[in-house]
């Protein structure tokens, strides 16, 4: 009995650290081709962020089938943003 739980525990294991490191993986490739808000976002999906004065960056169909606008909120201006969010439209893609 324990040989099996050891051998269920260590596949267990060996599954989430490559899940996770696919997923890092993915991310840096992401990034290496250029989404880099598209890299932001999805780095940090719980963070608040929210400003006075959005500019905005870009639109996709993250919200598909609808259109989703994405916004960052300038630290030194809309070329050096400190974060960035998204608002799903009523239009569509």
């Amino acid at each position: 009995m324990d040989r099996m739980i050891e051998g269920a525990a260590s596949e267990l294991a060996s599954r989430t650290s490559r899940r996770g490191f696919l997923g890092r993986t993915g991310r840096a490739l992401l990034a290496a081709v250029g989404g880099a808000a598209l890299t932001a976002l999805s780095a940090s999906p719980a963070t608040a962020c929210s400003c006075s004065s959005p500019c905005y960056v870009g639109s996709d169909c993250g919200c598909s089938p609808r259109l989703r606008r994405i916004y960052a909120c300038p630290y030194k201006g809309c070329s050096d943003p400190w974060c960035y969010y998204s608002r799903c439209t009523q239009l569509a893609c």
